[in-house]
């Protein structure tokens, strides 16, 4: 793995989004940018519609923690998001964690606490080979890859965080919205440190009109996490800052 904050302007970037929203979310206002002269696509590992047997059970009192609403028009967002910011989007087919199941439906995740881990040490979640063996498919040698920190320990973010740890390509790394705030800088910066990352964070040139419409796309989102538009462009106001800027944590 290289870290570099000099992104070569003839490489595609891709942009690891472990859930439909968490790039947009966490980096919208800087495609557009980025899309001045390079190739961006977004590609989103856990996309994946829950097997029948576990979406069945979605409406168990137990088990209603689990909906983040349907997976096939959360896809639909995702893919009005990319298109709003002019880049691509592919997604990997990973379900989410929790919805993840045995063939005969235990859950990997038993409980919500349960859907959170750490990027690293002896707690850190195992990536799948599969879903690494379907990044590196469509990765171009001299792709550039802007990946999370997996800041808040979700596990799938940590997965992802990991997954990106293994490429031979360079990569660039985000702390995530809603999870990060500035207010979190101090806890972020002992993280990298422990993860072994000689990283520093990057301000990006940011389009605030255009992040905030993109992340709108994310109507499910917005309304089960924030209540509604309002809340949510508040929070990802704070989130970027009073002179708005979207970070990335690199090498110099």
């Amino acid at each position: 793995m290289n870290s570099t904050a000099r992104l070569a302007p003839d490489a595609r970037l891709v942009l690891l989004s472990p859930h439909l929203d968490d790039a947009v979310w966490s980096l919208g206002g800087a495609v557009p940018a980025w899309r001045r002269d390079r190739e961006v696509t977004i590609v989103t590992l856990c996309d994946g519609d829950a097997e029948p047997a576990v979406a069945a059970r979605l409406t168990e009192p137990a088990h209603r923690w689990r909906a983040f609403g349907g997976v096939a028009a959360r896809r639909d967002e995702d893919a009005r998001a990319a298109a709003m910011l002019g880049c691509a989007r592919i997604g990997l087919g990973h379900r989410d964690a929790a919805l993840r199941a045995s063939p005969d439906c235990e859950f990997e995740c038993p409980a919500p606490d349960a859907l959170f881990a750490a990027p690293g040490g002896a707690g850190a979640p195992t990536v799948p080979d599969a879903l690494e063996a379907r990044l590196r498919a469509l990765l171009r040698p001299d792709d550039q890859v802007i990946a999370p920190l997996g800041f808040g320990g979700h596990v799938d973010h940590c997965i992802a965080h990991l997954l990106a740890r293994r490429l031979p390509h360079t990569v660039a790394y985000y702390a995530e919205f809603p999870y990060y705030a500035p207010a979190h800088a101090a806890t972020l910066a002992e993280q990298v440190r422990a993860l072994g990352l000689a990283a520093m964070p990057v301000a990006l040139e940011c389009d605030w009109p255009a992040w905030v419409d993109a992340s709108l796309c994310y109507r499910s989102q917005v309304i089960r996490l924030f209540g509604g538009r309002a809340r949510f462009i508040d929070a990802l106001s704070a989130y970027a800052g009073d002179t708005p800027r979207c970070l990335i944590w690199s090498t110099r």
